[in-house]
Order: structure tokens, then C-alpha cells, then sequence
């Protein structure tokens, strides 16, 4: 047995009006038919509002239809109900094509996991995986869980999460989200996140929750549109009186009230936003960008200010070695990073590490340092055949990055220029920014020089240094007095800043819960570039919102006066006001194909 839903029976209940409407050409009892099948859904619709004490445009509709049969009209009242009932079944297709558009996130999770379970490897449903649990996944497979990597090295595909076409190498250490594809080789990860908190859940919930936020135009639409539909009604004995002064016609003035009740219908204002929102939401999406809600789709483009945090949003939170500057002719510059990289490894530090890692993919064998001592905030001691060496910062020389000194028996050595590496994208992604005339700022709470090099970089002219979790939440509340103040960060720091401003932004697929929960948008890309992109539907959405009030009450108006000077009947009305209904949902669909 066929199961049809909603929209599958409304559009069998439009055929149906239809059929009977042509058969009534032919045959007198058909409309009947006609006004049973054609009013089924509207009356349910407006029993439904009249219980929650409202009234909807149905009701305009539907008063119409049966007032043209009052007069013997039979045939524009069928008519009338067979167009409005089209109007709603592709009105109903066209919610149904965004709401549906977000299922192929769904289909990308697995719904079950290859886990270690004592010393065997058992498949489970994924709801059963916990947190700490090994995980193993092969070529071919999709993660069914956030994990980390422990063993194994493989090229991932995470456009269906991110956005991003270019497959990323994963190995020992890095994160992977769920649904990413694991295109070759196998990896063994430990899962981070338990069942139903995963990045594609979390994906999954935000756009379901986002659909359920209206956005300020969408309120005002809807808030609108009751009341106009109200004052429509209570005007009907004034409009009856103005026909019937005009023609001294009883049934003439009648006529002309069930025309004015059929194009003043605000039918296709009232979809005018909430079609187009809906569909953005689902086509940025499907790109890796999360607006909560209606709000954020059409007001982000409005701001003034794009502020920006330094580490893991512009830079990846992890420093690389990028020169080492030797000062005295005694040691060459491998010997002098086998040093480094040999003390350094004695200290569980990014800089530390930064070291150690260059210096083993140089392949230099690391040397057995005695008496080593490590001072917080200071730097690093340690005996090598007698000889003291000693890793600090070196104060007062300036470089890009951070600047460290390296000492043997208090004699410098050598300098060793490390930086915090930016992302992919970022200076592509702030130039977008910066040509589409949002003023950019960075505000990090990282020493001057640092901040200051990344700034230049990047071609940000205005920063924040050494700035405090209170000093940051200060700073976006003035900018989000100034013209309003978009905030972009991750970490568990960004939290208050993301709640103050005016739009907050979220940036990373592995992003802190505190982050999102903040913000009112989520990238899942760490990718500058999909910020801009983020701003660019935001503009084009709101384009098309425009054009289809624009056009919603246009047409009111137009068939109104056509109406006052006898220029339309019921039939043309009908056809104006579904036409403009439809075209409006084509056109708010059109928010789906945005890039």
C-alpha cells in the first residue's frame, strides 16, 4: 500500500478539484465535487487557526469560493479553490525540497562502528560507542565518530562536513569528525565524543533548530499578515458600499467584495521570507555553514565590524620553526638545532615540541642532556659534556613570531625564529572581507610582536594585543554599538565575546562546545575563505527576500485598483494571486543554488 504524505495528498486533492471543476462544464451537479475536494485542506486549516484564536488567509479563500456560489458563480469558485489549492500543494513541495535538502547529512553518518572490545574487533551501532573507545576505520568507510587519530595514516575526505574538495592526510595526533571518508589506508582512532554528539549530530541539530528561529522579517511577515487578513474582513461592509454606490447593483457590489477578498489575500507575502531563509539555511549547509536561524541569514551582512581571534582561528595553534640564525662560527646550523631539539624534547611545550619536530625530520640523532631544568615563563636548562646551554626568549630582538636564544656557558649561540603558521585561506579569506567593505580587527590575547606579525601578514591594520577575556567582551560591545560587530573565534575564551556581539561566529569543525553554544553561526571549515562566503549568501538571501515582498505587495496593489475600476474578475484574480504565490516560492528557492 502507496503511504503519501501531506504534500502527496494535497496534490491528489488538486487533481481531484480540477477533474470535477472541467466536469462541471459538462455536467451541472460536478462542482460539487469540486468544492468538497478543493475545500478539505482549507478548512481544516482554518478550524485549526480559529482554534489557537487567529486567522489566516484560507479564510479569504474560502469565503470567496462559497460567496461566488451564493451568487451562482459556481464555476470561478471551483476555479478559484482548484488554483488556490495548487498554489499550496507547489507551495508545500517547495518547503518540503529545503527542509529535505538537509537529509544527505544524515545519510553520510554510519550507523554502525568497528570497535576493540578486549582484544577482538566487534561491529556495534554507533550509538554504542563511548568516549575512549578504540575505533578502527578502513579505505572506503566513513567515520562514524569524532576520534583521534592513534595508529594508522590515511587521506580523508571531509567535504561533505567542511565544505572543503581538497582530501587532508591524517595521522597519529589528528582530529578527524564524523561522517569524514577515508579514502586510502586505515585508521585507528580513540572516539572524543559519545553517541549523538558527534560534528554530523551536532550539524544535523543546528540546522533542524536553526529552521525553527525566525528571523525579524519573517515575524513581522507573519504578524502582518494576520492582521492585514483581519482588517481585510472588517473592511468587506465598506468595500460591499463603495460598489454598490458606484454601480446601484446588489449582485454587481457582491461580485466586486469576492474579487477584492481573492487578490487582497497577502498569501504570497506571507511565504516571502520563511521559503527563502529556509532555503539558504540548507544550501549553506550543505557548504559547512550553520546559521542558527532566520536572523543570522539576513542580518550578518548588515555589520560594520568583522573582529577576528589570532590562534586557531588565522593561525593553527601551532608554532614551526622557520629559521635558525647562527652567531658564532663554532657550531653549524644543524648542530645547533640537534642541541636545541635534544634539550627542548625534556618539555611538554608547543614551542618545545616545534624544536624537537624539526630537528627529527632534519633526521639528526638527538643527544642525552643531564641536570636539566626547566624555568615556567622563562626557559629551559641543561648540561652536555660539561657544558651548560641554555634555551630562552630573547627579549628585545624583534621577528616575526617568537624569538628564541640560545646560550652555551652564557655566551649566545644562536637565534631560533619560530611562528605560529597561518591557515589555509587566511589572507584570502580577510581580502574578501576587506573588498566587500567590512572593516576587519584582530584582538587576541597573544604578546604585541606576535599579534603585530601575524596583523601584517594577514593586511589587518587595526589589532589587539595582550587582551583579556574582559578586555575582548569590552572591546566587541563598543564595535557592536558602532555599526555592529560580527565575532569570529573557537575557544573556550571566545564564549563571552561570541554571546556580546552582534552576530557571533564559530570557526572549526572540532570547535569548543562553549563556542558554539555561543555564537549564532557555525563553520565548520577553518577556512577564512568560508567566512566570506558566509557573508555573501547572507547579502544574496536578503536580495531575494526583497524581491519577493517587493513583488508580493506589488501585486496586491495592482490587482486592488484593477479590481476599483472593474478590470478583473474572479478567474483573473485567482490567477494573479497564485501566480504571484508561486512565483515567489520559485524564487525564494532559488536561495538553494547559493554559493
Amino acid at each position: 500500500m502507496v503511504r503519501l504524505s501531506r504534500e502527496g495528498w494535497e496534490a491528489v486533492f488538486t487533481f481531484l478539484t480540477f477533474a470535477f471543476f472541467v466536469m462541471s462544464y459538462f455536467f451541472d451537479w460536478a462542482w460539487v465535487g469540486a468544492y468538497i475536494f478543493g475545500s478539505a485542506f482549507t478548512l481544516k486549516s482554518v478550524w485549526d487557526s480559529l482554534r489557537e484564536k487567529k486567522i489566516n488567509v484560507d479564510l479569504l479563500m474560502l469565503l470567496g469560493a462559497y460567496g461566488a456560489a451564493y451568487i451562482g458563480k459556481f464555476h470561478e469558485g471551483a476555479f478559484l479553490l482548484f488554483l488556490f489549492n495548487l498554489g499550496n500543494t507547489l507551495e508545500g513541495f517547495a518547503f518540503k525540497i529545503s527542509r529535505e535538502s538537509i537529509r544527505s547529512l544524515i545519510s553520510i553518518k554510519p550507523q554502525r562502528a568497528r570497535v576493540r572490545r578486549d582484544s577482538n574487533w566487534v561491529e556495534v551501532p554507533v550509538e554504542e560507542v563511548k568516549v575512549g573507545d578504540e575505533v578502527m576505520v578502513k579505505a572506503g568507510e566513513r567515520m562514524p565518530v569524532d576520534g583521534e587519530v592513534i595508529e594508522g595514516k590515511a587521506s580523508v575526505d571531509v567535504s561533505l562536513i567542511t565544505g572543503e574538495y581538497i582530501p587532508e592526510v591524517k595521522e597519529a595526533g589528528d582530529k578527524v569528525p564524523a561522517g569524514s571518508l577515508v579514502i586510502d589506508g586505515y585508521l585507528k582512532v580513540r572516539a572524543i565524543n559519545g553517541a549523538g554528539e558527534s560534528t554530523v549530530d551536532r550539524l544535523i541539530r543546528l540546522v533542524e533548530e536553526a529552521r525553527e528561529y525566525k528571523s525579524k522579517t519573517q515575524t513581522l511577515a507573519e504578524w502582518i499578515g494576520e492582521k492585514y487578513t483581519l482588517l481585510v474582513l472588517l473592511t468587506l461592509p465598506l468595500v460591499y458600499l463603495f460598489f454598490y454606490l458606484l454601480t446601484k447593483d446588489h449582485s454587481q457590489a457582491f461580485y466586486r467584495l469576492l474579487v477584492h477578498l481573492v487578490v487582497a489575500s497577502p498569501c504570497a507575502f506571507v511565504i516571502s521570507t520563511p521559503i527563502t531563509v529556509m532555503s539558504a539555511i540548507s544550501a549553506a549547509a550543505r557548504r559547512g555553514i550553520l546559521f542558527k536561524g532566520g536572523s543570522a541569514v539576513e542580518g550578518l551582512f548588515k555589520v560594520k565590524w568583522v573582529a577576528l581571534d589570532k590562534t586557531g582561528t588565522i593561525t593553527k595553534g601551532k608554532p614551526r620553526l622557520k629559521k635558525v640564525e647562527v652567531l658564532c662560527s663554532c657550531h653549524g646550523e644543524d648542530e645547533i638545532l640537534r642541541i636545541s631539539g635534544s634539550l627542548e624534547r625534556y618539555v611538554s611545550h608547543p614551542i618545545a615540541n616545534a624544536i624537537t619536530s624539526e630537528a627529527l625530520e632534519r633526521g639528526l640523532d638527538l643527544l642525552d642532556f643531564r641536570e636539566v631544568k626547566y624555568e615556567v615563563g622563562y626557559g629551559i636548562y641543561g648540561n652536555l659534556n660539561g657544558s651548560t646551554w641554555e634555551i630562552s626568549r630573547a627579549d628585545g630582538i624583534r621577528g616575526e613570531g617568537i624569538v628564541l636564544r640560545v646560550r652555551r656557558d652564557g655566551k649566545d649561540e644562536a637565534l631560533l625564529y619560530l611562528e605560529d603558521e597561518l591557515k589555509d585561506g587566511a589572507k584570502e579569506g580577510i581580502s574578501a572581507l576587506k573588498g566587500m567593505g567590512y572593516k576587519v580587527i584582530l584582538i587576541s590575547g597573544d604578546r604585541y610582536e606576535n599579534v603585530e606579525a601575524v596583523a601584517r601578514k594577514v593586511g589587518i591594520e587595526e589589532f589587539i594585543a595582550n587582551a583579556k577575556p574582559e578586555d575582548k567582551l569590552r572591546k566587541i560591545k563598543e564595535l557592536s554599538e558602532n555599526g555592529g560587530c560580527c565575532m569570529v573565534g573557537d575557544g573556550i575564551n571566545d564564549g563571552p565575546a561570541l554571546s556580546a556581539a552582534t552576530f557571533g561566529v564559530a570557526m572549526g569543525s572540532m570547535v569548543s562546545d562553549v563556542a558554539v553554544e555561543s555564537s549564532d553561526i557555525n563553520i565548520l571549515s577553518d577556512d577564512l575563505r568560508y567566512l566570506a562566503k558566509a557573508f555573501e549568501i547572507s547579502k544574496k538571501s536578503y536580495s531575494i527576500i526583497l524581491q519577493n515582498v517587493t513583488l508580493s505587495i506589488g501585486s496586491i496593489l495592482v490587482m486592488v485598483l484593477l479590481n476599483l475600476f472593474g478590470l478583473v474578475n474572479i478567474m483573473l484574480g485567482v490567477i494573479g494571486h497564485e501566480g504571484t504565490t508561486v512565483l515567489v516560492a520559485l524564487n525564494g528557492l532559488r536561495a538553494l543554488l547559493l554559493k
